[in-house]
C-alpha cells in the first residue's frame, strides 16, 4: 500500500487516509448487516428460540461498537498529529491499521 503524499504541502495527506477509513467502516457495517440477515433467516427458517436470535443480535452489536471505537481512535491519532517526516508518518499510519482478524485489512 502506498501512502498518499501531497506534493504541495510536502507531507502525507491524512484526508485521503480518513476517507479510506470511512470506506472501510461502511463496508464493515454492510458486511455485518448482510451476515446478520443471513443468520436471522436461517434461525427463523429452523424455528429456533428467541434466545438464540437475541444472542446473535448482541454479538453483532458488540462487534460494530468495537469496530467503531477503534475507528474513532485511529482518526483521532491521525488528526491530532502532523508529521512531516517519512518515517514518522509511516509509524502513525501503521499504528492506526486494524489489528483484529475480524476487521478488514487494507
Amino acid at each position: 500500500m502506498s501512502f498518499p503524499y501531497d506534493n504541495e504541502r510536502k507531507n502525507y495527506n491524512f484526508d485521503i487516509l480518513r476517507d479510506k477509513y470511512m470506506q472501510l467502516l461502511i463496508f464493515q457495517v454492510l458486511f455485518a448487516v448482510k451476515g446478520y440477515l443471513t443468520v436471522m433467516q436461517k434461525l427463523v427458517h429452523q424455528n429456533l428460540s428467541f434466545l438464540c436470535i437475541s444472542l446473535v443480535t448482541i454479538c453483532v452489536n458488540f462487534n460494530l461498537k468495537t469496530t467503531e471505537r477503534s475507528f474513532k481512535k485511529s482518526i483521532a491519532k491521525v488528526s491530532q498529529t502532523q508529521y512531516h517526516g517519512n518515517k514518522a508518518a509511516k509509524q502513525v499510519i501503521i499504528s492506526t491499521l486494524p489489528t483484529s482478524q475480524n476487521e478488514v485489512q487494507i
